[in-house]
């Protein structure tokens, strides 16, 4: 109970990722999996015409930003 009061905690572990029949159990396998789910799931493939329309227009669009804190 200390240690989540003085906000110590441990990094929780990852032991495995079930994905279907399947059992993934390194990290650099559950990681490699869940990018390739992420991957998959921002595809274009997944949206509409019209939203890819829009989202083509919107990418195309020059960001100006104002700034007076001398950053470059």
């Amino acid at each position: 109970m200390i240690s989540k009061i003085s906000g110590k905690r441990f990094p929780a572990e990852v032991k495995h990722l079930q994905v279907g029949n399947k059992q993934i159990t390194t990290v650099a396998d559950i990681a490699d999996t869940l990018a390739g789910s992420f991957s998959k799931m921002s595809s274009n493939s997944h949206y509409s015409t019209k939203f890819l329309s829009h989202k083509g227009h919107a990418e195309r669009q020059t960001l100006k930003f104002i700034s007076n804190n001398m950053e470059t």
